[in-house]
């Protein structure tokens, strides 16, 4: 969907040594853990966020014990563990003991299993600043032109992808620890993205643009159309929709292809709506302004009207039993039953609402404000969310995501546990 600093290195010190044993002594004990390495450089990407650099171990120091016959030989033969949180192996310690006749063999073993940063702490690591529950990540300060945030897609605590549109376009990936910005084939101004897996990722944008992650690089693919996509959606890998101005699209696996009848956009000449696919008959479309929604059940697309003609609708999601559109006012729509019924009507012509998902009975709705609906509960305003306009927005069993624009902090992704 939708309507329209410090990215930079992590510093990752590496030292393996490897000590000399003797045929007789026995090895010193593990090495003390290391001293953190030195922080990233700042990121060329919009003035960025700069990186902090990942402790590495370093060697241990304490002697063996000197050997029962009088080796003449140095040193115990295992290797200091790594620091804590380090990705070093760390030096053997050292075993010099008096006279003998019997030289040492070379040390084998490694020192101890590398570690990461954030290693076990994904789940609530905050590269940016904590408002509360949330961690506020900000980015292209100083960006006179800075791209937009507009969608956002988590496969788990340690891969989530941010698309942005406007100004060339950019893509991001958190991968637990830290944001990285990942070079595209081409300028491309993205609108939304979803993955079937940590290997599958696609994002669409301007002028019929189709990317695709393949766990590796992004490439584009043909799709057949220069309209503007604007959102996608999919159930497997073999399974994808893509709709825009006018236009949807289907990858079967093998490639894209354009699937007539989706109802045209009369207003502009970006689509503002939403897509959700639930299986291969079932799938739903928010088709933006004027207003409206529209299915397809496997062989044609057919238009739903809703109850206030002329406010449009910019957010969908459903499992196939129960749904929820979101729109133009703040409005809110329910499905149920087969049917869709006004839970909460427009009170004005605001942009409102822009996104909305469910997942384990909670409801989040993301736009010009940020609301939550618990177990069926009235929604209520989500506190310490930055005021802004959000219109990326994503759910896991675990967390929420939020991409969009603050007042007063400019392009940010939030997230937080859930």
């Amino acid at each position: 969907m939708r309507l329209g600093g410090r990215l930079a290195g992590t510093a990752l010190a590496a030292l393996w040594a490897v000590g000399c044993s003797s045929s007789n002594g026995a090895p010193g004990p593990a090495g003390t853990g290391g001293q953190g390495g030195a922080g990233g450089s700042a990121g060329a990407f919009g003035g960025g966020l700069a990186g902090g650099g990942s402790p590495a171990g370093t060697g241990g120091t304490t002697n063996g014990a000197p050997p029962a016959n009088g080796g003449s030989s140095a040193a115990g033969n295992l290797p200091g563990s790594a620091g804590t949180g380090g990705r070093a192996a760390g030096a053997g310690g050292s075993g010099p003991a008096p006279g003998g006749n019997t030289g040492g063999s070379s040390g084998t073993s490694t020192g101890g299993a590398p570690g990461s940063v954030c290693a076990g702490a994904a789940l609530t690591t905050c590269a940016g600043t904590m408002m509360g529950a949330w961690c506020v990540d900000t980015f292209f300060a100083g960006n006179p032109a800075p791209p937009s945030f507009t969608g956002v897609w988590s496969d788990g605590p340690t891969d989530v992808w941010a698309v942005a549109a406007d100004n060339g376009g950019a893509v991001l990936h958190w991968d637990g620890c830290a944001w990285t910005q990942s070079p595209l084939p081409s300028a491309a101004g993205l609108e939304d993205v979803w993955g079937a897996s940590s290997t599958d990722v696609w994002a669409v944008g301007f002028a019929g643009t189709a990317l695709h992650w393949d766990g590796s690089a992004w490439s584009a693919a043909a799709t057949g159309t220069t309209s503007p996509l604007g959102a996608v959606s999919g159930t497997s890998g073999s399974d994808v929709w893509a709709v825009g101005v006018g236009v949807s699209l289907h990858w079967d696996g093998t490639g894209w292809s354009i699937v007539p009848g989706f109802p045209a956009s009369t207003m502009f000449d970006r689509f503002d709506g939403d897509v959700w696919a639930v299986a291969p008959n079932d799938v739903w479309a928010a088709l933006g302004l004027p207003d409206g929604l529209a299915h397809f059940d496997g062989t044609s697309w057919t238009t739903t009207a809703t109850p206030f003609p002329g406010f449009g609708f910019f957010g969908i999601w459903t499992d196939g039993t129960t749904g929820w559109a979101v729109g133009e006012g703040q409005q809110i729509l329910q499905l149920g039953g087969g049917t869709w019924t006004q839970v909460q009507p427009p009170s004005g012509s605001a942009q409102g609402s822009l996104n909305v998902m469910s997942a384990g009975g909670d409801v989040w709705i993301a736009g010009q404000a940020v609301v939550e609906g618990q177990g069926g509960g009235a929604f209520q305003p989500a506190p310490d969310v930055p005021p802004g306009v959000y219109q990326g927005l994503w759910l896991t069993s675990s967390q929420i995501w939020i991409a969009g624009s603050s007042n007063d902090l400019g392009n940010v992704v939030l997230h937080r546990a859930r």
